[in-house]
C-alpha cells in the first residue's frame, strides 16, 4: 500500500506566541491535531503521544493520552458558542489538563505501560485464551486502535521528521513548534487522506491564534 507523505510549516503559532499567553507550546499543538480530525469527521478517535522517561534509569517513554474532556469541551462550544471569553478560558483549561498528563507520564504515572506489561505477561504464561476481560474489553481494543499516532520532533536541527500509522485507517503525525513557527508532517495509507488533514489542520490553528490573540 502506498503512503502518502504531506508536510506543513506555519508562522501562525509559535512558541513566543503561546508562551506569552502562559500557554502549554505541546498542549495546543496536539488540539490543533484533535481540531482538525474533528473537522474532518465531526468524532473523536484515539490518540496517542510518546513521553520520554528518561529521568529514570532505563527509562524509555509512556503514553499520554491527549484526547481529554477539556479538550473536547473546547472543541465543541467552537461551533456552538461566540463568547471569546469562554473560549480562552476552555483553551486554558485544556492546556492545563495536558500539562498535568504530560508531568504524569514523564514522572511514572501512566498506565498504558503498566498494562502492557500486565497483558505480556498473561500472554506468556497462559497465551491468549485466558486474557483478563480488560484486555479483551471493546473500550480496551477502541483506545488501543490509535487513529491519532503522535511525537513531537525537538530539535532546532530538523526541518520535518515522522513515521507511518499505526492502524490502516489512521494516520501519522510528526510535529514540532518554534520559536516563530510551527510545522507537521503527516503520513497516511489512505489517499488524500494526508493532504486534507494538513488543510484542516492548518484552519484549526489560525482559529486557535485568531483566540489567543483576541
Amino acid at each position: 500500500t502506498k503512503l502518502n507523505v504531506k508536510v506543513y510549516q506555519e508562522t501562525v503559532l509559535s512558541k513566543n506566541l503561546l508562551k506569552s499567553s502562559e500557554l502549554s507550546p505541546d498542549s495546543i499543538m496536539q488540539l490543533g491535531i484533535q481540531m482538525a480530525y474533528y473537522k474532518m469527521y465531526h468524532r473523536f478517535v484515539s490518540a496517542y503521544e510518546s513521553c520520554s522517561t528518561a529521568i529514570y534509569k532505563h527509562g524509555r517513554t509512556e503514553t499520554i493520552r491527549p484526547v481529554t474532556n477539556e479538550t473536547k469541551n473546547f472543541i465543541e462550544t467552537l461551533t456552538k458558542s461566540n463568547d471569546e471569553n469562554l473560549k480562552k478560558q476552555l483553551l486554558k483549561n485544556a492546556s492545563d489538563k495536558h500539562q498535568r498528563l504530560i508531568k504524569a507520564a514523564a514522572t511514572g504515572h501512566g498506565f498504558d505501560r503498566h498494562l502492557f506489561a500486565l497483558k505480556y505477561l498473561q500472554q506468556v504464561e497462559n497465551k491468549e485464551s485466558h486474557l483478563h476481560p480488560l484486555f479483551t474489553d471493546q473500550s480496551y481494543q477502541l483506545m488501543n486502535h490509535t487513529i491519532l499516532s503522535t511525537s513531537t520532533v525537538a530539535s532546532k536541527h530538523i526541518a520535518a521528521g515522522g513515521f507511518g500509522p499505526v492502524v490502516d485507517d489512521g494516520l501519522g503525525i510528526g510535529y514540532l513548534i518554534d520559536d516563530d513557527h510551527c510545522g507537521l508532517l503527516v503520513t497516511s495509507y489512505m489517499e488524500n487522506e494526508s493532504q486534507n488533514f494538513i488543510e484542516a489542520a492548518n484552519q484549526s490553528y489560525k482559529e486557535l491564534a485568531n483566540i489567543i490573540k483576541s
